[in-house]
């Protein structure tokens, strides 16, 4: 890129001759020396866009062209006018179109405006067909100049200086010049940030401090990507959503009292009692027998639970399906892949990235033009669906029951809260700083959980199920769930039968036999 600014820079000054500043007499040296000192000092690393107002003499058009400051650093050199220019058209369209897009709002890339007194249609034209990110007016003329930072036009800049005589000390100090900028939340609007002094603006941030250190209380009305709660809703009591910055517990659960937790402490009490479920208990009188009551009652507790349990669950396990918690298991499983062929982004993608896994989802995958027909084919049990999380979780909520779907731990694409903002807004950086901390800190997914939770129950009229909401919960017991009880329930009834049968058939057989 750099390389590709030096040729077109190349192609603009070489049929200029080079000179130095002393052509120019004393007119315009020290502006144009301050000029060098800004591109050799804290403006160094940066690539230059040199816009040329057309009422500047060609002496110092050369003059500008041939500090040494400028040769070194890459740069394109462009008039700014409305009728006439020294560079022609269409050397200016080839020089637009060497560029990838988006290069002169970069922020590595330093425009900056020479004039004697900056106009506001020069103004205007500049940020209508460049769009700059970084922007230094350099004028050379009168102070009032500094009237133009007040533009429409620059209030998408983000970084904005400004470089001229210092109103109301032009008769003392005829050399003085002064560093301004614009702060449009300000009630100050233009302010001098100091008088030029190469020691103290002898870095980027201070020649080009932040324009918006503060909102002053401005209120922004943001559009969002989703336009359904949770993610936009409006509130009648409260409209003045974040109006401080004060943050509270929203929620606080008392410790629970099950147990006598409170009453009895941390003791289990009386714990032959509970065992035996007697009002008065009946104990051996020698110390050494109620504890081995104590430890034989609660051995048996224990094992008969336990064996109780692990008999259930060994022949229960086989009717309950193993549930998908990746993708690659999703891929490889048995279940077809449903997906809403309605036009949006999420089928284009399933159906165009590329790899491996996704070639194997691609194989089973069917396409529905309908919600509520997807809904029907998992509910089925035939198909898993892929689709948006949050805007498909209120449906499945009202259509289907907690325990007859659940969600796959892995995300197959994960996405981020958007909002939009004007093209080319320079505040729009301050947004971003400060809504990456708060999903750092987990504050916007807390946020979301606790509005989401509130919005289904007070819509959808269910409580948003527990746990970690990946899995929701388990299907409740059915009788297809403990046929394996009942098996051992039909065997021990085989078995018993058998012996009775034997019992009355030895009976039979003693009755029949003659008594001596």
């Amino acid at each position: 890129m750099a390389a590709a600014v030096v040729t077109i820079s190349c192609l603009l000054i070489v049929s200029v001759s080079l000179s130095t500043p002393s052509s120019l007499g004393k007119l315009y040296e020290r502006q144009l020396q301050v000029l060098s000192k800004v591109i050799s000092g804290p403006a160094r690393g940066k690539s230059l866009a040199l816009h040329l107002d057309t009422l500047l003499p060609a002496d110092v058009w050369r003059a500008v062209l041939g500090f040494e400051a400028i040769r070194r650093t890459p740069h394109l050199a462009l008039s700014s006018g409305l009728n006439h220019s020294h560079i022609p058209q269409p050397l200016q369209e080839r020089a637009g179109e060497a560029f990838p897009y988006g290069f002169f709002s970069s922020p590595s890339l330093l425009h900056v405006l020479l004039s004697l007194t900056p106009r506001p249609e020069v103004i205007q034209t500049l940020w209508l067909h460049w769009k700059p990110r970084n922007l230094l007016i350099f004028s050379l003329g009168s102070p009032l100049g500094v009237d133009v930072l007040q533009d429409e036009a620059l209030s998408g800049v983000e970084k904005l200086a400004f470089i001229g005589y210092i109103f109301g000390m032009a008769d003392r100090l005829p050399d003085a010049l002064g560093v301004y900028t614009m702060l449009p939340f300000s009630s100050t609007g233009v302010q001098l940030i100091g008088p030029w002094k190469p020691e103290t603006f002898n870095k980027w941030e201070a020649l080009f401090p932040d324009r918006f250190p503060s909102f002053e209380g401005y209120t922004f009305e943001v559009a969002s990507f989703f336009r359904s709660p949770p993610y936009l809703y409006s509130s009648a009591a409260n409209p003045e959503v974040a109006s401080n910055q004060e943050f509270r517990t929203l929620r606080k659960e008392r410790p629970e009292r099950a147990n006598g937790g409170t009453t009895m402490g941390v003791t289990w009490q009386n714990m032959p009692r509970a065992l035996v479920a007697q009002s008065i208990p009946i104990l051996p009188e020698l110390l050494w027998q109620r504890v081995f009551t104590a430890v034989w009652l609660l051995g048996c507790l224990v094992a008969t639970s336990a064996y109780t349990c692990n008999l259930v669950s060994i022949f229960t396990s086989i009717t309950y399906p193993s549930r998908l918690r990746t993708l690659q298991e999703l891929a490889d499983s048995d279940y077809r892949v449903a997906l809403l062929n309605n036009g949006g982004f999420l089928a284009q993608l399933v159906l165009l990235t590329p790899g491996d896994m996704l070639d194997q989802i691609r194989q089973k995958l069917d396409l529905f033009n309908n919600l509520n027909e997807a809904l029907k084919a998992v509910k089925e049990r035939r198909h898993a669906f892929i689709a948006d999380e949050t805007t498909t979780k209120l449906t499945i909520m009202q259509q289907m029951q907690d325990d007859e779907w659940y969600l796959v731990n892995e995300r197959l694409y994960s996405g981020r809260l958007v909002w939009y903002f004007p093209k080319n807004t320079p505040w729009k950086q301050k947004f971003d700083q400060n809504i990456r901390r708060l999903n750092y800190f987990g504050l916007i997914t807390h946020w979301f959980e606790v509005e989401f939770a509130e919005w289904v129950k007070d819509n959808v009229n269910k409580k948003v199920r527990r746990g970690d909401g990946r899995e929701g919960p388990a299907p409740s017991l059915t009788m297809r769930h403990l046929q394996g009880v009942f098996y051992i329930l039909g065997v021990a009834w085989i078995v018993s039968g058998a012996v009775l049968l034997l019992e009355l058939f030895t009976q039979y057989q003693l009755t029949q036999t003659p008594k001596l």
